[in-house]
């Protein structure tokens, strides 16, 4: 496990984060923030790029030195890739440090569907392309955890498609904290997201795609009658899983319940986001 613990940093003595905590295991992990608010920040802060105040652990040993990057992987966004350079070169480097077989170069080149463009220098690269070397050079070393700064942005929507794929595949051996802003990305992602206000962290966890709130013409009723069937995903509201939705119908309907609304919860991290930053 990853466990960050009170962690601080400040830029011209102006605090950016604020005694931040948190645990990253397998699985993705969303770090959510208006642009500006310290995401990228907070991730070199872990990768020991900048030099914070607090505790990084990793399998219960503390790490505070660039040996963290042992076991983990973070190379921030696409701007720091050298426009005379091509991405095969970057990778025979990362390849070379982590005592990597050149031949996984080919296998991750192809999986991160980088292959057809990454011997052409950078310069010629698109934003999304650049993305998608950024992502390749991040899993190539096969660290236990990534870190990735907006992953997603610039790619077209089936490059957004894949990469999503790759990710979740990814995501279930490793631990992955990636930043966005793009909500719509992260709901096909995660549940697990941690929203970062005023440089303090603020764990949210959102309810499952397959998670439905009904809406009815007797709530109470409705709610007993579900309750009473084993329906029910919460104690005190209407929340059932989409898989059940044809029973819940059936036996509403039997009872003389009118369905008013069907609301897929997954929407409401929207809603929550705008409630913390607005």
């Amino acid at each position: 496990m990853l466990k960050i613990t009170n962690l601080n940093f400040k830029y011209n003595k102006n605090p950016v984060l604020k005694g931040v905590s948190f645990g990253l295991e397998k699985g993705i992990k969303a770090l959510v923030a208006p642009n500006g608010a310290g995401k990228t920040t907070l991730l070199n802060c872990i990768s020991q790029q900048l030099k914070a105040d607090g505790s990084i652990i990793i399998d219960d040993k503390e790490i505070n030195n660039r040996k963290i990057l042992e076991n983990l992987t973070f190379l921030g966004d696409s701007s720091i890739l050298d426009p005379e350079i091509a991405a095969i070169d970057y990778m025979k480097y990362v390849a070379k440090t982590y005592n990597i077989n050149y031949e996984k170069i080919d296998k991750v080149a192809n999986l991160t569907e980088i292959s057809h463009f990454y011997k052409n220098k950078i310069g010629t690269y698109s934003l999304g392309m650049k993305n998608r070397t950024m992502i390749a050079l991040s899993i190539l070393p096969d660290t236990e955890y990534i870190l990735l700064d907006e992953p997603l942005s610039g790619l077209d929507p089936s490059s957004v498609k894949k990469m999503k794929e790759l990710l979740l595949n990814l995501s279930k051996t490793k631990g992955i904290l990636l930043s966005s802003h793009i909500l719509d990305d992260i709901n096909d992602l995660t549940d697990d997201i941690l929203f970062l206000k005023d440089g303090k962290i603020i764990e949210f966890k959102s309810y499952s795609s397959q998670l439905l709130k009904i809406e009815s013409s007797d709530d109470s009723k409705s709610f007993d009658i579900l309750n009473k069937n084993h329906f029910l995903h919460s104690k005190d509201k209407l929340i059932i899983d989409q898989k059940d939705l044809n029973g819940v119908l059936k036996i509403l309907f039997v009872n003389d319940i009118e369905i008013i609304n069907i609301q897929n919860l997954k929407d409401s991290l929207k809603e929550i986001y705008f409630e913390i930053f607005t």
